[in-house]
């Protein structure tokens, strides 16, 4: 599964022969390589992973790379939807965002929305903009910070080493 941007297409080669060609503005690039996971089915019971991004193809890569993984997932395109599942689901264990969406909180609010109101649950930030990084460790007291494109396997490195931390401590 590839996930490209540059001119103006986005490339994205699902698990399907045939890539998916898509308009997408000037100025912007981005690829996320994924080597494909071995297929795990999630416990049903098990904590889920919101993944927090408005670039629907980015969100659609990251949740579908992580379910391949055997984690469960849920998805938010802003932080005012992500807020709003975290009050109703009680089992996300793990925050994945991105820094810039649109609404009144970018991903930096969203994780301190989630540092007062959901003890315990871990955020990691993520911004194709690397100067973020900085202002993340900053602000969000040393959150994980992963600079755009990442590495999908580092990702699910992070989750599981964080998930393994968190049932320790339970």
């Amino acid at each position: 599964m590839e996930l490209q941007a540059f001119g103006f297409m986005r490339f994205l080669a699902t698990f399907g022969p045939e890539p998916l060609l898509l308009p997408y503005g000037p100025g912007r690039g981005l690829k996320i390589s994924v080597t494909p996971a071995a297929r795990t089915e999630p416990d049903p019971d098990a904590a889920s992973i919101l993944v927090v991004e408005d670039e629907v193809l980015i969100r659609i890569v990251i949740a579908n790379y992580l379910r391949e993984c055997g984690f469960k997932v849920l998805e938010a395109s802003d932080a005012g939807e992500a807020i709003d599942i975290m009050n109703t689901d009680r089992s996300v264990r793990l925050v994945f965002t991105d820094v810039r969406m649109p609404g009144q909180l970018d991903g930096f609010g969203l994780s301190h929305w989630v540092r007062n109101n959901r003890l315990g649950v871990p955020v990691a930030l993520t911004s194709g903009d690397s100067t973020k990084g900085e202002a993340a460790r900053k602000l969000c007291q040393d959150d994980p910070f992963f600079t755009k494109p990442y590495d999908l396997m580092e990702v699910v490195a992070f989750i599981r080493r964080t998930m393994v931390d968190q049932e320790r401590k339970d």
